[in-house]
């Protein structure tokens, strides 16, 4: 199976939401945090985990910038790009 066609399949099976959040992270050169990426879904607090870790767990999103007492950014990762390009949205 190509690159091309393993990246095709992983946005088609992920969530739309998550979608919109790894554009925003793609989008942001110094990261986002999880609460800015998802501003204006109207998600849930658990709804927003859930989408979130989506990224997490196919590793399309990755910690940029964050300490304790500060909020923690992340950005989109080369597989998460690849995998915006393969489906058209970057």
């Amino acid at each position: 199976m190509s690159f091309v066609v393993e990246q095709q399949q992983s946005v088609a099976n992920l969530p739309e939401e998550s979608a919109k959040m790894l554009v925003e992270f793609a989008n942001a050169p110094k990261g986002l945090t999880k609460e800015a990426a998802t501003a204006g879904l109207g998600l849930s607090h658990a709804r927003k985990d859930y989408y979130f870790d989506q990224l997490r767990r196919r590793k399309f999103v990755r910690l940029c910038a964050g300490r304790t007492g500060s909020e923690i950014r992340f950005s989109a990762t080369p597989e998460g790009r690849d995998c915006l390009a393969a489906a058209g949205l970057l």
